[in-house]
Formats: C-alpha cells, structure tokens, sequence
C-alpha cells in the first residue's frame, strides 16, 4: 500500500495550483428556475478549457475530437476543490495536458474536457478538501480522497496502462469514484 500512496500522491501532488491554474474551470451560472447546474431544466455545466460552460448533450464541434464528461463521484462535502487530468502518456505533469478544477459539491461534480484528440487517455483527480491547493499527505500516504480511472484505484502500484481508456470522437462519460486510502 505504500507503494501505491507514493505513486498516487507524487502525481496528483504535481497536478497542484502551480500546474492548473490557467485550466481552472468558471462555476455554472444559477439555474433560474431553480434547478441544480446539469439538470433537465437546461443549466449547464463547467467545462475544462475555461470557456463559457456548454451543454453536455451537444456533440463536440468537431466530430473527429471528443468531448470527455467527467463525473466525479463520491465527493464528501462542499469544500474545497475537485481537481481533474486527462492523461495521455504517463501518469505525471508532463503525461497530463489537459487540465480543470471545479468547485466541490457534496454527492457529485461534473467536469467537461472539450476538443481533446481521440486516442488512449488515463483520468485522474483529486478533492481537495481543506482548499490548501496542496495534495495532503502523511508520510507519503495521501489524507485526500482522490481516483484514477479504470482499475487502477485498485492497485498496489497503478501505471498508465493500467487506468488507461479509450476516448473515441463525440461524447465520452467517465466516472471517477473518490476515495481515501485511509480515514
């Protein structure tokens, strides 16, 4: 498990303000009837790019890129920030080119990546809970929850490979589910 908590940490610790602040995405605007950003009632959501949020259920402008819906699960409050990456290399900064952070809601926050290139990506992120901008850690092991794709969030030491998935043009959802290692 240590081993995992180090790998985990050092990248998600790297994803940091110092690596996202240009990428970091604008809240939805209040839904005037009164409905929560995403629901039927035509709110939106936040996408990655830091434009003005678009609807997830258009296609992509460009139907040879992909649009990647990202749903962060399991989120434990509204503090703090949910912060995303779509990895297509390795799991670092430099494997990591698309990023996007979005204020915290408990239950679920949703994050769209728009015109990413189809191809093999790895989905990352982490909540940071006490809004430090930092990946809080003891001794190695991470004390924020945080998710990687596939089933990488499972394994002793994830690689690339293994939290890897297809991103084919159009729309993609991908669920991430938030976790600790420890309490």
């Amino acid at each position: 498990m240590k081993l995992k908590a180090c790998l985990v940490a050092g990248l998600l610790l790297a994803l940091g303000v110092s690596a996202v602040t240009n990428a970091q995405t604008n809240p939805p605007p209040p839904d005037p009837s009164g409905g929560p950003p995403g629901d039927a009632s035509g709110a939106t959501l936040p996408d990655a790019s830091g434009a003005a949020p678009t609807d997830p259920l258009v296609a992509a402008p460009d139907p040879n890129m992909a649009v990647v819906h990202v749903i962060a699960e399991n989120v434990e409050s509204p503090r703090g920030t949910i912060w995303l990456a779509l990895c297509n290399t390795a799991l670092t900064v430099e494997g990591c080119p698309y990023k996007a952070s979005a204020p915290a809601a408990a239950g679920f926050v949703e994050v769209l990546f728009e015109n990413i290139p189809p191809g093999v990506y790895a989905v990352v992120g982490y909540h940071d809970v006490n809004g430090d901008d930092e990946f809080n850690r003891t001794l190695g092991v991470p004390r924020e929850p945080y998710a990687l794709s596939g089933p990488a969030g499972e394994m002793l030491a994830p690689g690339f490979e293994d939290a890897a998935i297809e991103i084919k043009p159009g729309i993609n959802d991908v669920i991430l589910r938030l976790g600790r290692l420890v309490g």
